[in-house]
């Protein structure tokens, strides 16, 4: 586990922080991946908000709005109000550059943070113990 040179864990705002530029690097990857480049636009979008140099309190993500619609397999060419019989077959398929991704990371810095918060409060403890000896 990182931890400062005083012994102490790793500060959970900088985990954070690299948490986060991990994601935009995971999901540029993914769109590499799966080639829902055909532009770059939505491969170019995809980036992380300026984080407060304070307590991080959210995270921010930008991307374009279709990048949702890649993701999941739908978007333009199919008309709203349809009758269902289209005379064919679509072709589009989900490129899913986002939502599994998310959510595993998501899970994954929520332990890590219960973690670290766990320790820092053993941290704490331990020091008012020998404190008060």
């Amino acid at each position: 586990m990182p931890t400062t040179g005083q012994n102490k864990p790793a500060d959970q705002d900088d985990y954070i922080r690299e948490w986060a530029k991990m994601m935009v690097n995971i999901w540029v990857e993914k769109i590499i991946q799966y080639k829902a480049i055909s532009s770059g636009d939505l491969m170019g979008s995809v980036q992380l908000l300026p984080i407060s140099a304070n307590k991080i309190d959210v995270v921010k993500f930008l991307f374009k709005e279709y990048g949702v619609y890649v993701d999941r397999g739908t978007g333009k060419g199919i008309k709203i109000g349809n009758s269902g019989d289209l005379g064919f077959t679509p072709t589009r398929k989900a490129k899913p550059w986002f939502d599994k991704k998310f959510y595993y990371y998501t899970h994954k810095l929520a332990e890590r943070l219960s973690e670290i918060t766990g320790i820092q409060q053993t941290q704490i403890i331990k020091e008012v113990l020998e404190k008060n000896g």
